[in-house]
């Protein structure tokens, strides 16, 4: 047996209204995140959860197991985490850090996106599709991390 459904009511609006209600809600929103970057950029309580952690990661450097990751920094060198692969003669190979979120083939244009996701996603929300991550940009800092980018012509 189908039930009616119980609703509430909405009071008409042309679009017009509709359109300047979007607008004052746009707004509104824009005024609070304006207004929560600049507090978070001064004091960022989620990177204060997670500092021990990151800071703890260091343990896991080149180390077999199930949180282990390879570095390459020349210390405690794991064989077993080494990859290799065939390049052939004549082709390009990037290698970089994790402070670039996307790389291209030069540094300039790796640089233009960097720039680009700042721009997008400052606190590493996620936002458009970007990469979530425990980095926002703070008072004082240019990018999210440290970055090094390597092109060779092998």
């Amino acid at each position: 047996m189908k039930m009616p459904m119980q609703g509430f009511a909405v009071p008409h609006m042309n679009s017009k209204e509709v359109e300047q209600k979007n607008i004052e809600q746009v707004s509104g929103l824009k005024a609070f995140e304006k207004e929560y970057l600049a507090k978070i950029t001064k004091h960022d309580i989620g990177r204060e959860a997670v500092v021990l952690l990151i800071e703890k990661q260091l343990w896991f450097e080149n180390r077999p197991g199930m949180f282990g990751y390879p570095v390459l920094n020349g210390l405690n060198f794991a064989e077993e985490m080494v990859k290799v692969w065939t390049v052939p003669s004549g082709t390009e190979v990037v290698l970089a850090s994790d402070g670039y979120p996307q790389l291209c083939r030069t540094l300039e244009e790796s640089e233009a996106k960097l720039r680009e996701i700042i721009a997008e996603d400052p606190l590493c929300l996620g936002v458009g599709g970007g990469k979530a991550g425990v980095k926002g940009i703070m008072d004082g800092m240019e990018s999210f991390d440290d970055r090094a980018y390597v092109r060779v012509m092998t």
